[in-house]
């Protein structure tokens, strides 16, 4: 295996910096403006009713929801952040990007140990950060454990690469050690110990296979651990695990159709073109810097490699997307590239450009593709100058409704559900605004101080007939109990059958 010919963070401080600057622009200069969204809203709810120690904020929340226990980082994660931020949304959001940019940073070391030059692997990892399909990722505050994972994930194949090539137990260790905290954050990296397996370059020496299986021995090591912690400890010691598994071949082909559809369908090509046209007309500096921006990756003065790693790239470009997408086609999520759960692509992406860079290479066309890469980047990063408008403006509108409901409050009598009707529940079809009886009730109760109120949101998730309406719950209650907000009407009131048949729907 060659040696990476990348030098290290310290000594070349330009990737960081162009990277540093792709992700502030992928906030269109809004992070002041964006705050908390769905499940973060419960979540802190959880916290706000624990008391001011992190001990007892951390119990209140596993005891309120054990089911965290089987992603055990996470807790710890949400917890810390409380207890540092509280309920101020700025510092969550500015902890998001910089985990994002730590894994930025680790995609850009895994391309240059795939051998290439530091200005190819700066502009692929930017435009992996840049790829519109996974933009909650970027913006949801709960979601960073998303990132935390792939990032640890990502951290921990290129220690395992330096320790196949150079050796040093402390490069095992710490691989081991950041897989395991992977696996402990998230889900999706649970499946891709296979990668391991995957090299730049064929081995040569026995020394080198030795350390390959060593640190594949580790991996499997930590693997071992968490597996038996999570499908034998906790079983065993009670705790019912809330996913649901599903295996079917049918199952197997809607999960990678829909993960190729939310990778490169028309109706997400489409949508980006609108979003980046849109943002050259309502901030058209912030765009033409976004467009700027990859151009600019000729400055990291790198020459590149005559031998490029392309069946390499391949491998593993299609190793990323078939077991980031595994997790999903064995239970119930279905790739989206729009809304909030478009979080769940970031891992297979980082595959298509993978494969994208090794297509790229073996066309023998590297210059053009290099050139087209920069637009496509540049087109991505100013159609996020849209989408964080769309986030901001989703946090702008829960805190009208949320002042609108504090100002109600009289109206509203305690044990009565408050149904809520808002003429979107998602701002542009990608920014939830509230979406369900969670983040709606958790989102009053931290407004209003009053831990037993309960709300709902009107949509196509609820029914109702003349006898009463059945909640996203399954809970079938009379219009007696339930008064209703009319968000467009800013008024509590009491509410009847009729008065919803004469609703158009939610959009």
């Amino acid at each position: 295996m060659s040696e990476c010919h990348g030098a290290r963070p310290l000594q070349r401080p330009l990737p960081w910096l162009f990277l540093a600057l792709g992700v502030f622009l992928l906030y269109g200069g809004r992070i002041a403006q964006l705050g908390f969204y769905h499940d973060d809203w419960i979540l802190l709810s959880f916290f706000r009713s624990a008391g001011g120690s992190f001990s007892s904020q951390l119990k209140f929340l596993l005891e309120a929801q054990p089911t965290h226990l089987y992603r055990p980082l996470d807790p710890l994660l949400w917890t810390a952040g409380y207890h540092f931020f509280g309920l101020n949304p700025l510092p969550w959001q500015t902890t998001l990007l910089l985990i994002n940019l730590l894994l930025g940073y680790a995609v850009y070391l895994l391309f240059q140990r795939y051998r290439l030059s530091p200005a190819l692997a700066a502009l692929a990892a930017l435009l992996y950060l840049a790829y519109p399909n996974k933009d909650a990722a970027l913006y949801w505050p709960m979601a960073l454990v998303n990132s935390f994972s792939l990032g640890a994930f990502l951290w921990a194949y290129v220690l395992h690469l330096d320790f196949v090539a150079r050796g040093g137990k402390v490069r095992l260790w710490a691989s081991c050690a950041l897989f395991l905290a992977s696996l402990a954050a998230y889900d999706q990296c649970l499946l891709m110990l296979p990668i391991w397996l995957l090299l730049p370059d064929a081995i040569q020496d026995d020394l080198r296979r030795k350390r390959l299986l060593q640190s594949l021995a580790a991996a499997v090591l930590a693997l071992s651990v968490f597996g038996l912690y999570k499908f034998a400890l906790l079983p065993w010691l009670g705790f019912e695990y809330n996913k649901r598994f599903v295996f079917s071949a049918s199952r197997f082909a809607t999960v990678y159709l829909a993960g190729l559809n939310a990778s490169l369908g028309p109706g997400l090509i489409r949508y980006v073109l609108s979003q980046a046209f849109s943002a050259f007309q309502e901030a058209p500096i912030a765009a033409a810097l976004s467009a700027l921006l990859p151009w600019l990756v000729n400055f990291l003065d790198g020459s590149e490699n005559l031998r490029q790693p392309e069946k390499a790239l391949g491998r593993l470009g299609a190793a990323l997307f078939l077991l980031g997408y595994l997790p999903l086609a064995v239970s119930d999520y279905t790739p989206n590239p729009f809304n909030h759960e478009n979080r769940l692509n970031q891992v297979p992406c980082l595959g298509l450009v993978a494969a994208a860079c090794g297509l790229w290479l073996r066309r023998d066309c590297l210059k053009s593709a290099k050139s087209a890469a920069c637009v496509l980047a540049g087109l991505f990063l100013a159609a996020h100058v849209s989408f964080a408008k769309h986030w901001a403006e989703s946090y702008k509108r829960q805190i009208s409704i949320l002042e609108t409901v504090r100002r109600e409050l009289p109206s509203w009598p305690q044990g009565a559900i408050l149904l809520i009707r808002m003429p979107e529940r998602y701002v542009a079809g990608k920014a939830p605004v509230f979406d369900a009886a969670w983040d709606i009730s958790g989102a009053i109760r931290l407004r209003t101080g009053e831990a037993s109120r309960r709300a709902d949101v009107v949509s196509p998730r609820l029914s109702y007939g003349p006898g009463g309406v059945v909640l996203d719950s399954g809970l079938r209650l009379p219009y007696s109990s339930l008064r209703l907000l009319d968000v467009e009407r800013g008024r509590v009131e009491p509410v009847g059958y009729q008065d919803l048949r004469r609703m158009p729907p939610p959009l």
